[in-house]
Parts: C-alpha cells; structure tokens; sequence
C-alpha cells in the first residue's frame, strides 16, 4: 500500500471532487478512466479516505452525509450515464450477474448504490 500525505483534510476533499468532475465531464480525455479499474479504486480510495477521516473524528454524521451525497440514485443524470455506459462493456451479454455488478461499480466509482438498486444497472 502506498500512502499519500496532504497538508490538511480539505485537499483531500479538493481531490474527491475534481476526480468526480473529470470522471463524469465525459470530455475525451475521461474517456479512458470511466471504465479503468485502477481509476475507479484510486477514487474510491479517496473517498474512503473522507470518510474514514470523519469516523476518526467522531463525526459519524457528516461520514454519513457523505455517503448520503455519493449514493448514486441522488443524481438522476450520472445514474443514467452509468446505466447507458455499463451497457457499453463488449462482452455484456456474457457477463454473470457478479460480473455485470463489479462492471456497474467501476463506472459508478465512486458512488454507492444499495443491493436492490443494483437491479436496475445489471438486469
């Protein structure tokens, strides 16, 4: 595991954000990160990172309204970005359900969605 230190809490918020908004700009140069692996579990780091941090603190609530605002129903037009581009996936139509999933969250990343919710990206 490699650690990054930033010189205080809000650059670590700062780098969340942009990471979301070049992921979801969907400009040519996104392109390539919104189905990359490796993006997806760098941002998600970061997002756990906030969240962790918070924990940490004693500030479950604001984790929570993190996590609140990363829940991926709460953005109508990235669910529908997601749903449209999961389709994408080549070999779609052979994929099983776990790997539809795994492919729905790395597209998704870092946004979260609930078990049942998953149902409307893999079926």
């Amino acid at each position: 595991m490699i650690s990054i230190e930033f010189p205080e809490y809000s650059s670590v918020e700062a780098l969340l954000r942009a990471c979301v908004v070049f992921k979801f700009k969907c400009t040519g140069e996104s392109d390539l990160y919104i189905g990359s692996p490796l993006y997806a579990a760098a941002v998600n780091s970061v997002f756990n990172t906030v969240i962790d941090y918070h924990i940490s603190a004693g500030r479950s609530d604001i984790a929570n309204k993190w996590i609140e605002t990363y829940d991926l129903e709460r953005h109508p037009e990235r669910a529908k970005f997601v749903r449209e581009y999961a389709l994408k996936h080549p070999k779609w139509d052979s994929l099983d359900g776990q790997q539809r999933r795994d492919w729905v969250d790395v597209v998704a990343a870092p946004y979260r969605m609930s078990d049942e919710d998953y149902t409307k990206y893999i079926d």
